[in-house]
């Protein structure tokens, strides 16, 4: 029964009215009480339907929410430990560029055939700068051996840098805050110790070149150390978050 047929009804009770209205009025709270009783019902169906909807848009938000961050996790896993060693081969190859300790390999008291076999194996220079050599006085020759290494061992540490400070920028959305305001720190000053470096062989002030070593060790290396600390650390929080996943799964 609608309400309109109920009002209809009360209505028609009222108008005939006469001895059967007590009668009348039992069965219209009957009715009334029925009618309450299924609305109320009706009401508790479309409620229950619309909280189970609810209750479903809320479920998929949610699944969707933790797979989002369960993808975002694995990636930043991976990226880490990559921008790390990124991060790490930079900074060591410049450490190692920059130290005044440097190594070469003395062409002076080469005979021709042993210049020969040695610059045969010379892959990174060209047939120009072979010839350069070749045609030094002894003497002469090391120091030009020496130009031409460090200006490989320069641009070995340059694109070591390039690859760190591009991986980084890259996959800066998946590494956290800290990690990469650390990572970011850290390839602007082996950048500064590199720039440092490069004017002071070209304009052979070694001062110059020594304040880029002092540089690496007295910023780089410290913040180099706090860095392996903090991916220590987030590495171990996410396995820990890996586990509490699998177990509640």
């Amino acid at each position: 029964m609608t309400s309109d047929a109920l009002f209809k009804l009360i209505g028609q009770v009222f108008l005939y009215g006469g001895v059967s209205v007590g009668i009348g009025w039992l069965i219209l709270q009957k009715a009334a009480e029925r009618w309450v009783d299924a609305h109320f019902a009706k009401r508790q169906k479309e409620f229950e339907h619309e909280q189970a909807k609810e209750l479903q848009r809320i479920k998929a938000k949610l699944d969707t929410v933790i797979q989002g961050s369960l993808k975002l996790q694995e990636r930043e896993f991976k990226i880490i430990p990559d921008a790390w060693e990124k991060i790490s081969e930079a900074y060591t190859i410049a450490d190692w560029l920059c130290s005044p300790l440097q190594s070469y390999a003395s062409l002076r008291w080469m005979s021709v055939p042993e210049l020969e076999e040695f610059l045969s194996k010379r892959d990174h220079l060209s047939e120009t700068q072979k010839q350069a050599i070749r045609e030094k006085r002894p003497e002469d020759r090391d120091k030009r051996w020496q130009e031409l290494e460090t200006d490989k061992r320069y641009f070995k540490a340059r694109e070591a840098l390039a690859s760190a400070d591009g991986f980084v920028k890259t996959n800066s959305i998946f590494l956290p805050d800290d990690l990469r305001g650390m990572f970011n720190k850290q390839t602007e000053l082996i950048w500064k110790a590199l720039v440092a470096f490069e004017v002071g062989v070209q304009s052979e002030d070694y001062t110059m070149r020594n304040s880029a070593h002092e540089t690496l060790r007295s910023e780089g290396k410290p913040l180099h150390e706090q860095i392996e600390k903090a991916v220590r650390a987030r590495l171990l929080e996410q396995t820990q978050l890996a586990d509490n996943n699998n177990l509640m799964n």
